[in-house]
């Protein structure tokens, strides 16, 4: 956890000041399910450059974990380096989240993934401390975190799509229940699906899950 409260980067030669997030720590109640937040930071990358100073973009850090219905074949995170470049950081958005006890993001990879490609050494995070509970897997926690930390993120905002594939990912390795029941209150009380698709369409996420985990199961 780095104590700087400023890093020189992003755009030509920015000066990023983390006091310009005082008095945004409330949004952080918006941002996670069970995260509690500590305090702003910077984030270092430098464990994702290898010896030759070359990123390594397929990190599994970076990686969604069927958070994301495309993965990383978008070209989301080439678009904001170029935002990088030419505008510098932008302090719009609540910085990425980073778990404090393991020093991994929670959710805001495609905006690493961007600062990697112009070559930066720090992002400026928030580290929160998270609850975990025996009600649901870690890995569906996991994706919870995933995808509520995405809620506002215009570019990335999380998908029907995006459910689908989480929902299926808990089934299959996070020890949910294959049946619509459980996959609904799955959808309502863990994910909170609401935020980001309409309610009616819960059914229709909940069908396409089982379906999908249908024709894989035919397919072995």
């Amino acid at each position: 956890m780095s104590k700087m409260t400023t890093y020189k980067g992003f755009g030509n030669g920015q000066i990023v000041d983390l006091s310009n997030y005082n008095g945004r720590e409330k949004e952080a109640r918006e941002t996670t399910k069970r995260g509690k937040f500590v305090d702003w930071g910077y984030f270092s990358l430098e464990k994702y450059y290898d010896i030759d100073g070359n990123p390594n973009l397929l990190h599994p850090d970076l990686l969604n974990i069927a958070i994301r219905a495309d993965q990383n074949l978008a070209s989301n995170d080439l678009r904001i380096a170029r935002d990088y470049k030419r505008r510098g950081w932008n302090y719009g958005p609540f910085p990425l989240q980073v778990d404090i006890n393991t020093g991994k993001p929670k959710n805001g990879r495609t905006r690493i993934r961007a600062a990697l490609r112009n070559g930066e050494k720090f992002i400026p995070c928030a580290w929160f401390n998270y609850e975990e509970t025996n009600k649901v897997s870690g890995l569906v926690q996991e994706l919870s975190e995933g995808l509520i930390g995405n809620d506002g993120l215009v570019s990335t905002v999380t998908k029907f799509e995006d459910l689908v594939e989480a929902g299926i990912e808990a089934v299959v390795h996070g020890g949910v229940k294959e049946d619509k029941q459980t996959i609904l209150e799955l959808l309502v009380n863990e994910f909170e699906a609401d935020r980001f698709v309409d309610t009616s369409e819960f059914s229709d996420i909940a069908d396409q899950i089982l379906d999908q985990l249908r024709l894989k199961l035919n397919a072995i």
